[in-house]
């Protein structure tokens, strides 16, 4: 069985006098310890089917389901909290907090010592050390606030983290670093890693490329090897 199934997903909004069809009846899975990247056209409908996956929207036709399970019956919020971590291209981080604070919030405790001692070695796991995590968010580098983003969203321990154009405000060096821990977190923590991308040179890094083709609303999928 899939980690997630996505089932027959259809999705249109109005567009003047006509309707447009963004998803035509869509169905694609995915497993653990993949990394996939989405590729497609500015419109062709990459972040809308992200936001269905992630449980932020929901789809007017077919169904998604993770472990067998359709994601409504689970609860669109307990979905969200305990199954599938997010990371943004703009952080999205508190900006008037440290980035120790910015994963405890997440992790939904404010102090108690241990689960402190457990966000260190999380942020520590991707490359903030203490003397960064105790510092204000503000006070980072773009590529270290994307590190947060993504231990945030680990924060919880989900089997799937999606990322909507994670790289998207960082330069070329730390792009590489960014895509290569998220290849560490499906290859190494048995992750289902999503990405949405713009970038074919982080498309050739991914197990799975899923072309979402803007006329069509239908994927063509490519394996790498």
């Amino acid at each position: 069985m899939a980690l997630l199934d996505v089932n027959d997903v259809f999705f249109a909004y109005p567009d003047g006098d006509s309707v447009r069809t963004i998803l035509d009846h869509i169905s694609v899975s995915f497993e653990k310890g993949h990394f996939y990247a989405i590729v497609g056209s500015s419109g062709s409908g990459k972040t809308t089917f992200l936001t269905l996956i992630a449980g932020l929207d929901t789809a007017q036709q077919g169904n998604i389901s993770f472990k067998g399970k359709d994601i409504r019956e689970i609860g669109l919020w307990e979905y969200r909290r305990n199954h599938i971590g997010m990371v943004f291209q703009s952080y999205n981080l508190i900006p008037y907090m440290t980035g120790l604070e910015n994963v405890l919030v997440a992790m939904g405790i404010s102090g108690k010592t241990h689960m402190k001692n457990t966000a260190y070695e999380l942020l520590e796991s991707i490359g903030i050390e203490k003397n960064k995590a105790n510092r204000n968010v503000r006070r980072l580098s773009g590529g270290e606030q994307q590190r947060i983003a993504i231990a945030r969203a680990m924060a919880n321990q989900p089997d799937i983290i999606v990322a909507d154009e994670p790289t998207g405000n960082l330069d070329g060096e730390t792009e590489d670093t960014i895509i290569g821990l998220f290849r560490q977190l499906a290859r190494d923590k048995d992750k289902c890693v999503i990405v949405v991308t713009h970038s074919e040179k982080i498309a050739k890094q991914a197990d799975v490329i899923l072309r979402l083709h803007a006329t069509k609303g239908t994927f063509v999928i490519e394996e790498n090897h």
